[in-house]
């Protein structure tokens, strides 16, 4: 599986996050900050030019504000969930995580 790792060591804001974060699944313009719209291109596809299976690592993140360390916690806790979610009710897997180092 690949690996694509962002590096939150200079992030001071949650938008340093999800800029970073956008620009390493290559996402299209108009894309969403929400969680919700994370879901949508990285769980349901067709949004970013990285499809899965793939992971995010966030390496780095002990030095970032704490707002910005509970939004990648959240993040995490979303993109696992919707997988779940979609495998349990629509019986289809979509290779993808989000994970801290």
């Amino acid at each position: 599986m690949r690996t694509i790792e962002i590096d939150a060591s200079r992030w001071t804001t949650v938008s340093d996050f999800l800029s970073a974060l956008k620009v390493a699944l290559g996402s299209c313009e108009g894309h969403g900050d929400s969680p919700d719209a994370f879901v949508d291109s990285m769980i349901w596809g067709g949004m970013n030019t990285v499809e899965a299976p793939y992971t995010v690592r966030v390496i780095g993140s002990d030095t970032a504000p704490k707002e910005v360390r509970e939004y990648i916690e959240l993040m995490v806790s979303v993109i696992r969930d919707a997988r779940d979610w979609k495998r349990a009710n629509r019986g289809i897997d979509t290779e993808v995580s989000m994970e801290i180092a």
